[in-house]
């Protein structure tokens, strides 16, 4: 009971805190697993921000060519770092959980019609089961009725 409860308290304070990283950005293109954080040509340090007000603020300065987000399952830890180097000189290092976003045109319609596709696709299969399964019982209430036998 007590598991439940903490688990019912918990999870929406992780989402909440935006844990993960975004799938896209508008206006950004996503590098996942990869962060940027060269001191000497990083623009600005953001402490306790989200992913999305950190690509306003980068997109907001003329010189900004993208942002390093690192998440924390608390809020008040998670950080971006902004560049002004053009990406072709930007080394990514990997780091699980982070992500780099560049600046550029992205409507982010790839990453909406994709979900889409997968609640369409599962909802054709929930049907699929459930008239499957309706088929499957009414043919076994027709079995079981009784006949006369002459």
């Amino acid at each position: 009971m007590n598991t439940l409860l903490f688990l019912l308290l918990a999870i929406p304070r992780v989402v909440e805190s935006q844990f993960y990283t975004p799938e896209c950005l508008t206006n950004y293109t996503s590098f996942f697993n990869s962060r940027y954080d060269a001191e000497n040509n990083t623009l600005l340090l953001i402490n306790n921000t989200q992913a999305d007000k950190c690509s306003d603020i980068c997109y907001n300065y003329s010189n900004c060519t993208g942002f390093s987000y690192i998440p924390s399952p608390w809020r008040k830890e998670s950080s971006c770092i902004l560049t002004t180097l053009p990406f072709r000189y930007i080394t990514l290092d990997y780091d699980l959980g982070s992500a780099f976003y560049l600046k550029s045109y992205n409507s982010c319609s790839f990453y909406s019609s994709f979900h889409y596709l997968i609640i369409i696709l599962a909802g054709l299969a929930l049907l699929a089961l459930c008239t499957c399964c309706c088929y499957k019982w009414r043919k076994r209430q027709i079995r079981s009725e009784y006949r006369l036998i002459k």
